[in-house]
């Protein structure tokens, strides 16, 4: 049995007469069957997201806005930066941010018909002495998106900004632009204590927006996360990276073996190197890195 399964994998990835001095892995037919597998993993995502009420990537259940505050907050506390605390409002704020984005089809931190961000904020009651926004998507967990904020110096300036005090979260799931993704939006924000001032007579108390904020929470109790039965999206990435981790090991065993034969004139054909490289972009095309903004 060991010297079957040996023989197999060597039939697999090692050229030889066995195998027309092709690893069978390389071979024109075996490509295409990945080729078919990674098409059909992105079908089957594409699929899956259009033809459910309530679409359910999977992604967003790696994304807590628990896990994204206390990262932002990690962040703040390596440079003597105080906390922020979470915001409902703010949190209603984004989430009606991360609607419109997906209803009217943009990236960006200004809609098509030029709406800034700070119209979510006044929508639900915010009024602000200072503000910022950070967006991201297509990312599969929290620490990876506030890492990717970290690096890029505009983001990382919001999420550093001293004069801020509080924060909200909102996470997504939708079809953006064609492709199925995850939508996280981040708004910082500090009380504008003037206007609260100016809208309270002075021998009145301050009346707290319950109803509004009960509202708010109400909406977050009562949305209700339904984990998918299979995460379609995690176990598409996990097999195409299985196959483009197969495919780069059996070409540098084969470009090896070669080398060391001396018989550089006969390295596997340059058709099937191209379209291994095919493959290679197909897979990285339903990887996709997260983006920010």
């Amino acid at each position: 049995m060991f010297r079957s399964l040996k023989n197999y994998f060597l039939h697999f990835f090692i050229p030889s007469s066995g195998n027309r001095n092709t690893a069978k892995v390389l071979q024109t037919d075996m490509l295409g069957l990945a080729v078919a597998i990674l098409l059909l993993i992105n079908f089957a995502l594409k699929y899956t997201l259009h033809h459910q009420n309530n679409p359910i990537l999977g992604i967003s259940m790696h994304i807590t806005a628990d896990t994204l505050l206390e990262d932002t907050n990690a962040e703040r506390k390596k440079y003597g930066l105080p906390t922020l605390s979470y915001s409902p409002l703010l949190a209603a704020a984004a989430q009606d941010k991360a609607t419109d984005m997906f209803a009217r089809d943009y990236w960006s931190h200004f809609a098509p018909d030029g709406t800034s961000p700070w119209h979510f904020f006044e929508k639900n009651g915010y009024y602000y002495e200072y503000a910022g926004e950070n967006l991201a998507k297509d990312f599969n967990d929290s620490n990876a998106i506030v890492n990717a904020w970290m690096k890029s110096e505009k983001h990382r300036d919001n999420i550093l900004q001293s004069q801020y005090s509080e924060v909200g979260f909102s996470i997504k799931e939708g079809v953006l632009q064609g492709r199925p993704t995850v939508l996280v939006v981040q708004m910082f924000g500090t009380p504008d204590k003037n206007y609260v001032a100016k809208s309270v007579p002075q021998n009145q108390e301050p009346k707290p927006e319950s109803t509004q904020l009960d509202q708010v929470q109400q909406n977050i109790q009562g949305a209700v996360i339904k984990k998918p039965v299979i995460d379609m999206q995690a176990m598409g990435k996990r097999v195409a990276l299985a196959i483009l981790a197969i495919l780069v090991t059996a070409l540098a065993i084969d470009m090896y073996v070669m080398a060391r034969r001396n018989e550089q004139g006969r390295v596997t054909k340059t058709y099937v190197h191209l379209v291994l490289l095919a493959v290679l972009i197909a897979g990285v095309l339903i990887i996709n890195p997260g983006s920010i903004l």
